[in-house]
């Protein structure tokens, strides 16, 4: 069995007199490898110092900043009717809850309001806390569903540039 192994080899860019210790001087190895190596790092430094031109955007550009629109406005309003929904259910389940376990036993020992009262006005005589924690529960589903369709959003997005082979977007 034979091992191989791989000297790091790192670059550095130094003046032409001075070499740190451990580096390699590329002039006195070869002049006219050290010569072709300064001259390619002199002219790659000038390629990437020019500022980028941007060119105007290509129709499949368009076409798919179209359709990542179109998709993320229905993702966004599919979730957030999701989430109006499912949260007024969560909140309406609280509600009744918190109706049904803290203010009705309350009312059948006649230690709270009577129990038409109760029954005729269960918002009035519910509890604050039971109100807070209804509220509380139903914006986190509100929430959760923005979140998650925010992510499937963002899913589709990355499938339309795929599909357009167009990069992905900037934001």
């Amino acid at each position: 069995m034979m091992k191989v192994a791989l000297n790091p080899v790192t670059f550095r860019a130094t003046d032409n007199k001075t070499v740190n210790k451990g580096m390699v001087d590329l002039q006195n190895l070869a002049p006219e490898v050290g010569a072709q190596v300064q001259n390619l790092s002199q002219d790659n430094l000038q390629i990437s110092n020019e500022p980028e031109q941007k060119n105007g955007k290509k129709v499949n550009e368009k076409i798919a900043n179209v359709w990542k629109f179109f998709s993320v406005a229905n993702q966004m309003a599919n979730s957030a009717l999701k989430g109006l929904f499912y949260g007024a259910l969560t909140g309406v389940a609280f509600l009744s809850g918190s109706w049904l376990f803290g203010t009705l036993p309350k009312a059948f020992s006649k230690e709270g309001p009577k129990l038409w009262a109760v029954i005729r006005h269960p918002l009035k005589n519910m509890p604050k806390s039971g109100k807070v924690i209804s509220g509380i529960a139903s914006a986190s589903v509100l929430a959760y569903q923005l979140i998650a369709g925010k992510l499937q959003a963002n899913q589709k997005t990355a499938v339309i540039d795929h599909k357009l082979k167009v990069g992905h977007r900037d934001v």
